[in-house]
């Protein structure tokens, strides 16, 4: 990622986390693949953009005590895409994003990114169930201030690029 020394707050996120110990790639591939267990998240890049793929749980945090999900995507249009693989339970899924987004320090009003997203893959046959809970209403609204969503999706999801800028 070309950084210009006059773009003081462009690329904030990519400033604070830039080390190569939990960055798995960053190039202009056509797509982008986060995958465990069975259950695969990919972001075709259509467009042609930078993009760099982050290891969170056991990359960027390595406490296993702490809540966490498991990839990090971000696009040189400063786009992150917070990824859980998860077995069945939704709900934990949820907790780990809200909870990485606070271990990232992207909160309401800060400039780390321009657009937050965050993706769910759950098992295959894993049902989304109907919450209503505080983490969830908290991701949903830190989200919005992001202009993003959440998206839950069993055992595949795939997106392009262009279609959620």
């Amino acid at each position: 990622m070309k950084i210009n020394e006059n773009t003081k707050d462009k690329y904030a996120f990519f400033r604070e986390y830039h080390d190569a110990r939990y960055i798995e790639s960053h190039d202009k591939s056509a797509s982008v693949v986060a995958e465990e267990n069975k259950k695969k998240y990919t972001l075709r890049n259509d467009i042609g953009k930078e993009i760099i793929k982050y290891h969170i749980d056991g990359g960027m945090v390595d406490d296993n005590n702490v809540n966490k999900c498991d990839y990090g995507i971000y696009t040189e249009d400063e786009l992150l895409i917070l990824v859980e693989l998860k077995g069945r339970d939704y709900q934990h899924a949820v907790k780990q994003i809200l909870s990485t987004t606070k271990l990232l320090g992207i909160t309401k009003g800060s400039n780390k990114v321009r657009k937050l997203l965050a993706r769910v893959v759950l098992s295959k046959g894993a049902n989304v169930p109907n919450l209503r809970t505080k983490d969830l209403t908290e991701l949903k609204n830190l989200l919005a201030s992001f202009s993003g969503n959440i998206f839950p999706k069993s055992q595949s999801l795939e997106e392009t690029l262009s279609r959620i800028q």
